[in-house]
């Protein structure tokens, strides 16, 4: 499973024309370059963000892509934005994914969005969620620039994919509002030999 995200940046966003009714053109190519997927999606005005799964069942059969990118308002296709990433993996998942990182918060109202940020405000939740195909008991915790223990609680706690039952998603959730601004890190570990660190900056 490749998961993909775009995201407009703040900048952008205040720009009057890409206020509303925003696409995304999305093309994958695998390593031989067949097409994998094409599609179009709305960008919410109110997230300013996109997400795919690719393929949107089960896992990937292939061990590289190309994901194209071509971002536009519906008021002027003219005017485009465009990025190409590579994703290069093996052919299956070992010990954890990169995360899917969710933020709430003053902008996002109560409910989650996904987001490419590292940068948060105290006033923020934050929710990583990372893939595996392995068992165990995760835990999680934070600490601060130096690896120092910190008394903040982050949660932590799998669930099954509602899509590939051989996948699963181990969830580590932390509330930012005992911190101060500076840099962290959340630890989680799912086994003795299987760990993972999501670093990030607290800013005022």
């Amino acid at each position: 499973m490749v998961g993909s995200l775009g995201e407009l940046d703040l900048r952008l966003r205040r720009e009057l024309i890409w206020t509303s009714n925003v696409k995304a053109e999305v093309t994958v190519l695998a390593g031989d370059g067949s097409q994998v997927l094409s599609t179009t999606l709305d960008v919410p005005p109110e997230d300013a963000a996109f997400a795919l799964r690719v393929p949107e069942h089960a896992g990937v059969d292939v061990s590289e892509y190309a994901v194209r990118v071509r971002v536009f308002p519906e008021a002027d296709t003219s005017v485009s934005l465009s990025d190409t990433a590579r994703v290069a993996m093996g052919r299956a998942p070992r010990g954890l994914s990169e995360p899917l990182v969710w933020h709430r918060g003053p902008t996002t109202g109560p409910r989650f969005v996904q987001t490419t940020a590292t940068r948060f405000q105290r006033q923020e939740r934050v929710r990583l969620e990372f893939a595996t195909l392995l068992d165990g008991k995760p835990s999680a915790r934070l600490v601060d620039r130096l690896g120092n223990p910190l008394q903040v609680p982050v949660t932590a706690s799998i669930r099954t994919d509602d899509q590939d039952p051989n996948l699963r998603w181990v969830v580590a959730e932390v509330s930012l509002a005992p911190l101060a601004p500076g840099s962290y890190e959340v630890e989680l570990e799912l086994t003795a030999n299987t760990r993972h660190t999501f670093p990030f900056s607290i800013v005022p």
